[in-house]
């Protein structure tokens, strides 16, 4: 038997190990694999020396790195009571992580799919602390090059929420309040100079209406942010909080206790809308 350890450079994660394993199971006659990103290494055991240039090239094709190899005799251990005992424990440990990502999974998969845009609301204020949770939910948003071009405006003051309906309105032509009477109001604007910060503030609005729902609060995506805050109005506003720059309204995400309780049931997703190649 030959154990053969691959130093490879450009695993991250635990999809990048299985992919490796994939790959050497794929391309080699081998007894087992076990790849590491933290140890950037995968160790394989085989009857017969593997060839060191077919390995290379298909570690090349992967994408990642292949730094160096090493092959050696390997000899099977007896495996007594301390290693059966040991692999129970590692085992046990396995199961009860798997079921951790699977219950994470399932958890998140349900709140993606059970999230409504909420039009009714109660006036009390949500707890300041939800409030933040939900802003750091937003802040953790992906953005291009993690250059982090969006920022959020959080309008609590009854005063000014209700000048920015009042504005929002306008702009919609209508005398009624756009933020269906939510007392809170998570403005999100995009930096100008980043090329990439409508998207980053689409992220972020997505997040903010998650957390919300996670913390049993109701939320909705009000557009004409864009148009309001192109106002000179709003924009000495924004120099009046502290904002400096150029910044560009993505969306107004409104956030608050729904009257109603229960949300409806999802509407059948449209057909056509994946293609798979």
């Amino acid at each position: 038997m030959i154990k053969t350890v691959l130093k490879i450079d450009g695993m991250m994660c635990s999809m990048c190990e299985s992919h490796m394993n994939d790959v050497i199971r794929n391309n080699f006659k081998i007894k087992s694999v076990s790849s590491s990103a933290k140890g950037g290494c995968c160790e394989i055991v085989s009857e017969e020396r593997l060839d060191e240039g077919k390995l290379y090239e298909a570690v090349a094709n992967t994408g990642y790195k292949l730094l160096g190899i090493t092959a050696e005799e390997y000899e099977k251990k007896k495996r007594g009571f301390l290693w059966f005992a040991r692999k129970q424990q590692s085992t046990r440990a396995r199961v009860d992580a798997l079921g951790l990502r699977w219950e994470r999974e399932m958890l998140m998969l349900e709140l993606m799919k059970s999230r409504r845009s909420t039009k009714k609301y109660k006036s009390e204020m949500p707890r300041l602390s939800d409030i933040d949770k939900i802003i750091e939910a937003g802040l953790y948003a992906p953005s291009g090059r993690n250059r982090q071009g969006a920022i959020i405006v959080a309008v609590t003051d009854k005063t000014v929420r209700d000048r920015l309906s009042a504005a929002n309105a306008a702009v919609l032509g209508a005398n009624t309040d756009p933020f269906y009477g939510a007392p809170c109001v998570l403005v999100v604007l995009a930096d100008k100079s980043v090329n990439t910060s409508i998207y980053d503030g689409s992220l972020v609005m997505e997040n903010l209406m998650l957390a919300s729902h996670a913390l049993g609060l109701g939320s909705c995506w009000i557009h004409r942010a864009k148009e309001v805050f192109e106002q000179p109005e709003w924009q000495e506003w924004l120099k009046s909080i502290g904002v400096e720059g150029e910044y560009e309204g993505v969306g107004n995400c409104i956030v608050g206790y729904p009257v109603e309780a229960d949300f409806p049931a999802p509407l059948p997703r449209k057909e056509g809308r994946v293609f798979k190649i």
